[in-house]
């Protein structure tokens, strides 16, 4: 095979190798920028804990606190042991707290009865059914509800997830 060939393949391997790592790289700062947002949420979660001056906060009186203004928020999935904290969250921050085990136990029929009337559903991809899933998100984009998805049922996804649905400018944007 003459040099030219073989440099040209060699070229199309670094540069496909090249396109790979651009698109992991770009994945990589999505990733960051979520995790971020997440670690400050927590970071704002202790906050109000380990501060006297937040000791008697709620939503409607306090500016650090994000005010879901009695929404419903429908949680779909997660991990069954941190529904508790989810439901402390949602009322900190002046909401209300439904529960949907995302088809483990729970049947689809109920999921739908939910859906229906939650203002807002927060839904974690790693611990939910496929059919739960692809429900909720199908569900809340034909009604205009926000639907948040997390990639992680942890305490301070799903803080940051209230903090998104308590934004007015987010809620816009679902």
């Amino acid at each position: 095979m003459p040099t030219t060939a073989k440099a040209r393949i060699q070229l199309r391997t670094w540069q496909k190798q090249c396109h790979e790592l651009k698109t992991r790289t770009r994945q990589l700062e999505i990733e960051l920028v979520e995790r971020s947002a997440e670690c400050l949420a927590m970071e704002n979660l202790l906050l109000r804990e380990i501060t006297p001056d937040y000791e008697d906060c709620d939503a409607t009186s306090c500016a650090h606190c994000p005010d879901l203004a009695e929404w419903r928020i429908l949680c779909i999935g997660g991990r069954s042991n941190l529904a508790e904290h989810y439901r402390a969250l949602v009322g900190r921050f002046n909401g209300r707290f439904m529960h949907h085990d995302g088809g483990m136990e729970n049947n689809r029929r109920r999921l739908d009865t939910m859906l229906a009337t939650a203002d807002a559903v927060v839904c974690s991809t790693d611990c939910v059914s496929h059919t739960a899933y692809s429900r909720a998100k199908h569900l809340c984009k034909r009604q205009g509800k926000p639907c948040i998805l997390l990639s992680s049922s942890g305490i301070s996804s799903f803080a940051r997830a209230l903090e998104q649905v308590a934004d007015p400018e987010h809620r816009a944007l679902c």
